[in-house]
């Protein structure tokens, strides 16, 4: 074996077993009680979501569904708003406007390099979890991990409300748009005048603003 092949071997093996941990602690929590840890799986597949790691994997991994599946889509719906909100402030629109297609993966160096962004991404997690649970949030495995991105996450949920169809798609407003973005909103207004983190914080590499 050359040294190319045993070092994509070593990575791949280091990759798994990262993505095996993240997946045990996540576990952790939805098992937690016996009904499972609502807002720590939001608040974990929010911030997993702005990683290396594949939500869709963990995901899959322990068999998410349900309300923890919601938790987790709603979760990785709130990192999209904190990212995108943040990036509104600095970036040009069209890089804004790309977040909703790429995902919240797109600003991962800014995370990477900005540990304070934990920050608002798990307060806008605690809030949004009790409309969630409020609106009994539910999901697919195979949705769980998609968050905003293709509509998979509200069409999803959509299949699982019962009664009346407008009331069912104003509450999905209501929990993907005017939560998520509300609060983002008043986070970030709130951290920056504090002084905790600056616009700058989500500034693209590529953006030409």
């Amino acid at each position: 074996m050359d040294k190319l092949s045993m070092k994509k071997m070593i990575t791949k093996e280091f990759i798994n077993k990262i993505l095996n941990g993240a997946a045990t602690l996540v576990d952790g929590a939805w098992i937690l009680n016996g009904k499972g840890d609502l807002i720590n799986i939001m608040i974990a597949f929010a911030l997993i979501i702005v990683t290396p790691l594949s939500t869709v994997a963990i995901a899959y991994t322990i068999s998410l569904a349900g309300l923890g599946s919601g938790a987790a889509n709603v979760g990785i719906t709130v990192a999209l708003f904190t990212l995108a909100y943040g990036s509104s402030r600095v970036n040009n629109k069209g890089t804004t406007f790309a977040l909703f297609f790429a995902g919240p993966k797109m600003l991962m160096p800014n995370y990477l390099g900005n540990p304070i962004m934990s920050l608002p991404i798990v307060i806008n997690s605690i809030v949004t979890d009790l409309s969630a649970y409020i609106f009994k949030i539910q999901k697919t495995t195979a949705s769980a991990g998609f968050g905003l991105t293709g509509l998979a996450g509200p069409i999803n949920a959509y299949t699982f409300m019962e009664g009346n169809a407008f009331i069912s798609v104003m509450i999905l407003i209501i929990q993907y748009l005017i939560v998520p973005l509300g609060i983002a909103m008043i986070t970030h207004t709130i951290f920056t005048k504090m002084n905790l983190y600056t616009d700058d914080m989500y500034k693209f590499a590529g953006s030409d603003k």
